[in-house]
């Protein structure tokens, strides 16, 4: 009897340990097998949606209306998703850095604009006011490949727009 009890804790001990090891090879070998895959877990999106994310540190500092303004783009995204079967999360973190591109030029764009001051846009031509706004996409694209943003995330910055005209510009130039 006690050598039957011995040998089922034994083989117990070993199941368990053997499961500690394989979680720790899968944990271990996770950003490997997205990298080659070109996937991304959920795992990696929570900790790419942390705020203390350096590329999110960076744009609250840099343009603070068009963070509050990803923040709150994330919030209604993540929702409209979760009604329709979509991934959730990889649309809010998605949502979090859609409009990276325009900490370079913050000045440019309403949200970032304080009360008092005039758009920077009244003294251009339409055609140059164009470029900026089309500009931060691309500004966005090269700031996420220089950062490490996995391509699912970059896509959310490419296509963000699509390609419609930029309305207000083209009938200011009209």
């Amino acid at each position: 009897e006690t050598f039957r009890d011995w040998a089922l804790f034994s083989e117990s001990i070993r199941g368990a340990g053997w499961c500690l090891a394989t979680g720790f090879l899968v944990a271990g070998s996770l950003p490997f097998i997205e990298a080659t895959f070109g996937v991304v877990t959920n795992i990696s999106l929570l900790e790419m949606g942390d705020v203390s994310h350096p590329l999110l540190q960076e744009l609250v500092r840099r343009a603070p209306g068009t963070y509050n303004h990803s923040i709150t783009m994330a919030t209604i995204a993540e929702n409209a998703a979760d009604a329709i079967g979509a991934n959730g999360l990889l649309v809010r973190v998605g949502a979090y850095f859609h409009d990276i591109g325009k900490m370079l030029k913050p000045h440019y764009f309403i949200e970032n604009i304080t009360e008092g001051t005039t758009s920077r846009h009244k003294d251009l031509a339409p055609a140059m006011s164009t470029l900026i706004i089309i500009g931060h996409v691309k500004d966005g694209i090269d700031l996420a490949h220089q950062y490490g943003l996995p391509d699912p995330l970059i896509d959310f910055v490419e296509q963000h727009h699509g390609t419609t005209l930029v309305e207000y510009f083209y009938h200011a130039a009209s």
